[in-house]
């Protein structure tokens, strides 16, 4: 099952069970997670709907595999409908794989009510959990609910990393919330990350939907300081902040960063 040969796998499980012998619950997960990594995600769906019957307890350890192979045929509810059997342990890993199957097919307001189900299934959510909420709530422009998971973060004592921060400074600017973008853009830093052009380039839109261009300006020259080069887009957010006079400024120094004004 290591080496993903899903139909030898099966064949042994079969055997196995026309033999008599017995069956766990780590026989049935590696050949689900070996047709889960192949093109037979309906095999391990199979093969999870029938582990009650062998009275096998389904676990997240079976169940992750099996969700995100779903979710990569485009079966993402199917793949959520495996977390709802009342016999399963739902662990971190198949709730992570739900947050990740509801990501890939945008369907962002399924992933939000997934992460408040977890307390109710006492899986304890790590930091995936979170990135995944983070970016689920900028999605639907709920940037208070995105601030509270990183402080809930905190008080679990889990580590935030840059994909935490940047998609935490992305749903502020969505909403032109550009004060607590910049506190975030700061404490990405102060966490000893380095921003990229992406949460830049968020921080800088942040502030030209609050109409504080100040800010952007400010920002574009950070970027410079840190070395990297500012794109169209993080020109644009600026340019739409700005007074003419400044606007000026900005598109006559694109050039000298290799970025090319649009219309």
């Amino acid at each position: 099952a290591k080496e993903g040969r899903s139909g030898d796998a099966k064949e042994v499980l079969l055997h196995m069970i026309a033999r008599g012998e017995e069956v766990n619950s780590f026989h049935c997960n590696a050949v689900i997670s070996a047709c889960a990594g192949g093109s037979q995600w309906w095999q391990s769906l199979q093969l999870l709907r029938s582990m009650p019957a062998m009275r096998l307890v389904v676990d997240g350890i079976g169940c992750s595999p099996a969700i995100i192979a779903c979710s990569r045929v485009s079966h993402w509810q199917l793949g959520l409908g495996l977390l709802s059997n009342r016999g399963m342990a739902r662990v971190t890993s198949a709730v992570n794989a739900g947050l990740s199957a509801c990501s890939r097919s945008s369907h962002w307001a399924q992933a939000v009510e997934l992460l408040h189900a977890l307390p109710s299934w006492r899986a304890q959510p790590d930091i995936i959990s979170l990135n995944s909420g983070i970016k689920a709530y900028a999605q639907v422009a709920q940037w208070q609910p995105a601030l509270n998971l990183l402080r809930a973060a905190a008080r679990m004592r889990l580590l935030c990393d840059q994909v935490s921060y940047s998609a935490a400074i992305s749903t502020c600017e969505k909403e032109g919330h550009w004060q607590p973008a910049l506190v975030l853009l700061g404490q990405l830093c102060d966490g000893g990350f380095v921003p990229d052009q992406i949460s830049f380039g968020a921080a800088i839109s942040a502030c030209s939907k609050g109409a504080h261009w100040h800010a952007a300006l400010k920002l574009l020259e950070h970027m410079l300081v840190v070395k990297l080069t500012p794109n169209t887009i993080s020109f644009n957010a600026a340019l739409n902040a700005c007074q003419w006079q400044h606007a000026l400024c900005l598109l006559s120094s694109m050039a000298p960063c290799r970025a090319l004004p649009d219309t």
